[in-house]
């Protein structure tokens, strides 16, 4: 394991200075904590009774007001910010250009919330404990989704269900698009794990370690193939970045010789029969991406308009109008060259910016900072397996991730910077 991180009371988990330190925020960082509340565990669709007004929307205007108030805006410079603008103009050509403008205006409305989550995130989290503060409670609320999966699944004794496991609402009832965030949190929470080890007790240790348990779980019970996919991508780049190689050693060879008792016969039946005529979904995605690839070749510079790749596919070729299943087809189909181009220089400055965090900040003790660069690699890299078997390109996972990388970015400049 890394080196471990300073022993003091946030970073070895102290419930009181933990208490104390959330209690210390202003309004802007809790009101961002109520949106993770609302988008990931959507309380709202679970108690009809509160469902009178939009609160996902709502919040977010309640945290753009507080953080003007508190003159926070104009604060924080990167590169990824000019891209994500540049990124809003072309879904907005896009949808003026499009086979439907309607449908594009239609739904334009959940990218402008995306766009606005990115910059409410790097200007609500500022400082190193406050991103410390964010990660704890981000990890909390999906661990309460990776438990009741995880507890599910071994009530079932890891048999498989039939529409394969999930625990969350809205974007996340899908078992696949389930299984993706449960790549991301089994990231995150691993590298947590790496940099609090030595300065937390045997029970923080075991509460610790269940976050990435639950997480390795609740994908195999997603019965996702992408899912399982991108877990094991996960693992071996961890493995491949660490420096103790042992420890990827003794994860990599327990989760092989576990694989077969709990992986269902179902799945290992699906893994066995990828790319033979029995793959019938793995069939019909290479004909949506084909149509994809075509709609790109006919409409290349701003594609055939936001979310109209099934009014497109119905117009061009008779179909069903279904997803894609591709994040990349996805996007160079309905935004053409100027969105793929767009897209790829934001995973760039993703990679760039956590690549920088690392260099400002490797030769510190305390190894959060560090460690939270690697896991937002690594988190992304999960993303892009993943996403090339679904249509997720304008769910929360990347946009979100883009926002916590530039944030750990801002942070580490504004305690390292000085001192090199």
């Amino acid at each position: 394991m890394d080196r471990p991180i300073v022993d003091n009371s946030i970073y070895s988990l102290s419930p009181s200075s933990i208490t104390k330190e959330y209690l210390r925020q202003n309004i802007s960082f809790w009101i961002f904590l109520l949106y993770l509340v609302f988008e990931y565990l959507r309380p709202q669709s679970m108690y009809p009774s509160i469902d009178v007004i939009p609160w996902t929307q709502t919040i977010i205007i309640l945290l753009l007001i507080a953080i003007i108030a508190e003159g926070k805006f104009i604060t924080t410079r990167n590169k990824a910010n000019v891209y994500i603008h540049i990124y809003l103009f072309v879904v907005i050509v896009s949808s003026v250009l499009a086979f439907s403008p309607a449908i594009s205006f239609q739904n334009i409305r959940n990218f402008i919330v995306l766009y606005l989550v990115y910059f409410l995130t790097i200007y609500s989290i500022d400082r190193v404990d406050k991103y410390f503060l964010f990660i704890l409670f981000y990890l909390l609320i999906n661990f309460k989704l990776s438990l009741f999966t995880f507890q599910l699944w071994v009530s079932r004794g890891f048999d498989y269900d039939k529409y394969g496991a999930t625990a969350g609402m809205a974007w996340l009832k899908n078992s696949g698009e389930f299984a993706i965030q449960m790549c991301i949190i089994f990231s995150i929470s691993s590298y947590l794990l790496i940099s609090l080890w030595e300065s937390v007790n045997l029970p923080k240790k075991i509460l610790l370690l269940l976050v990435p348990i639950t997480c390795f779980g609740s994908v195999i019970a997603c019965g996702s193939r992408g899912g399982m996919l991108g877990l094991a991508v996960v693992i071996i780049v961890m493995f491949l970045w660490s420096k103790k190689k042992i420890w990827g050693v003794i994860m990599i060879s327990l989760v092989v010789l576990s694989a077969p008792f709990l992986l269902a016969e179902r799945d290992i039946e699906r893994f066995q029969n990828i790319g033979s005529v029995y793959d019938t979904t793995g069939m019909n995605r290479l004909e949506r991406w084909s149509k994809g690839i075509i709609m790109f070749k006919e409409n290349p510079v701003f594609g055939v308009g936001f979310e109209n790749w099934a009014e497109a596919d119905w117009r061009m070729f008779n179909g069903t109008g279904a997803e894609c299943h591709n994040i990349f087809i996805e996007c160079i189909s309905e935004l053409g060259l100027a969105g793929l181009v767009t897209f790829l220089m934001l995973l760039f400055y993703t990679f760039k910016n956590n690549r920088e965090t690392r260099e400002l900040s490797i030769n510190d003790e305390n190894r959060f900072v560090y460690n939270m660069a690697k896991s937002l690699d690594i988190a992304l890299i999960a993303y892009l397996v993943t996403g090339f078997f679904v249509t997720v390109l304008y769910y929360p996972y990347f946009w979100v991730n883009l926002g916590m990388t530039v944030a750990l970015n801002t942070v580490a400049k504004k305690k390292y910077a000085e001192s090199i």
